[in-house]
C-alpha cells in the first residue's frame, strides 16, 4: 500500500523514536558467502528480509548505507 502523505517529522533532539535523522540503516557485508552457512533460515528468506528492510527505510527515507568488501585472494 503506498503512502499518500509523508509522515509527520519529529524533534530528534525531543523524541525518544527514531527518525530519519537520528539514524541510519547499515547493512554490512550482505553477501550470498556471508550467510551461505546460516542453517536456521534459507538464502531466500534472507534475501527477502534484507529487501523489505531496504524498501522500508526508502519509503521512510532513512539513510542507507551499503558496505560489501570484495576478497583479493587470487
Amino acid at each position: 500500500m503506498p503512502k499518500l502523505a509523508p509522515e509527520p517529522v519529529r524533534d530528534p533532539q525531543s523524541d525518544h523514536l527514531l527518525t530519519p535523522q537520528n539514524c541510519a540503516m547499515v547493512l554490512i557485508d550482505f553477501q550470498p558467502g556471508q550467510y551461505a552457512t546460516v542453517g536456521s533460515t534459507s538464502a531466500e528468506e534472507i534475501n527477502v528480509g534484507a529487501v523489505t528492510l531496504a524498501k522500508l527505510a526508502h519509503a521512510y527515507e532513512v539513510p542507507t548505507v551499503l558496505s560489501t568488501s570484495r576478497s583479493t585472494w587470487a
